[in-house]
């Protein structure tokens, strides 16, 4: 089994606000989320991270599928949101961050098969929470 970037004729990243309109997301939306742990991300040469270098967790789709060749691929996606102030500089968009277990609870309660009930876990992480350095040309 080969495991990969999303490769659903989509992109590295899915656009959080059209995954229920988009046939790539539609039914990985539904029914395959996922989380990728991370302590820090990166976007236009800056480095963001929480306070304390906290374990944090980026909300994602996964998907299987099978490759021209017949082998099955495992894939997943990061998923995106519009930026808060600290990333908003230099991105307008930023992965979508999750910092507790209720968020964490509610973005992968089987039962939550539309955007509504799932709402408040799909929210950019507040102003002021990120730390952020410029990154130099040896990081």
């Amino acid at each position: 089994m080969k495991r990969t970037g999303y490769q659903r004729k989509s992109g590295v990243n899915a656009i959080s606000e059209e995954l229920e309109q988009k046939p790539s997301y539609r039914a990985p939306f539904m029914r395959r989320r996922c989380l990728m742990p991370g302590t820090e991300f990166m976007e236009q040469g800056m480095l963001f991270r929480l306070p304390e270098e906290r374990l944090f967790a980026f909300a994602s789709l996964w998907e299987e599928w099978k490759g021209p060749d017949g082998e099955v691929v495992q894939s997943c996606t990061m998923l995106t949101i519009a930026a808060n102030a600290e990333v908003e500089p230099v991105n307008d968009r930023m992965p979508l961050v999750m910092t507790s277990e209720a968020q964490y609870a509610r973005w992968l309660d089987p039962e939550l098969t539309t955007r509504e009930p799932r709402k408040t876990a799909m929210q950019p992480i507040g102003d002021g929470v990120l730390l952020s350095r410029q990154l130099k040309k040896q990081d």
